[in-house]
């Protein structure tokens, strides 16, 4: 005797079960997309901060090096407060200098991404020195570089040695 097949009794899934299936797995699968675009987000948040601060942290380095090596202060050439030029120990003239949201020394491309930099010059009493070179002792500097949105800050104090 042969047995007659119901719906019932068939093997397999219906429309509304395909249907809640699809519509669970797009749920975690849109979870998972949003996970992995902000992932990626603060990884290319991270790298261009460490590339904005390593080029900032070279910049005033080499800055430090060659302002804390200035003879005297007869040698400042030029000091305002988006601008330092002065002669170094063998006479080369050192002009730093900010153009169009670009740092230069000499006419050297220094950085690309400069957003500000200034200049403070002080005396011994760290009074703020406008006019006669010889008074100064401290120089800050101050610089800021941002790409993409992302912004980073660094100063420096620098007191030359010959001073």
């Amino acid at each position: 005797m042969k047995r007659k097949q119901t719906k019932k009794s068939r093997a397999g899934f219906t429309l509304i079960e395909y249907v809640i299936v699809i519509l669970v797995m797009s749920l975690i699968i849109s979870i998972f997309a949003a996970m992995l675009v902000q992932g990626t987000k603060a990884f290319n948040f991270a790298v261009v901060r460490e590339t904005l601060m390593t080029e900032a942290e070279a910049a005033v380095e080499r800055m430090t090096r060659e302002i804390r090596s200035l003879v005297s202060p007869g040698h400042i050439i030029e000091a305002h407060p988006d601008e330092l030029s002065f002669a170094d120990a063998h006479g080369n003239v050192i002009r730093y200098f900010e153009s169009g949201g670009k740092l230069f020394r000499n006419d050297n491309l220094f950085s690309e991404n400069l957003q500000s930099l200034s200049f403070n010059y002080l005396d011994s009493g760290n009074n703020p020195v406008e006019e006669d070179y010889t008074d100064i002792r401290i120089i800050e500097v101050k610089l800021v570089l941002s790409r993409g949105g992302k912004e980073v800050e660094i100063e420096s104090r620098i007191r030359p040695r010959n001073f």
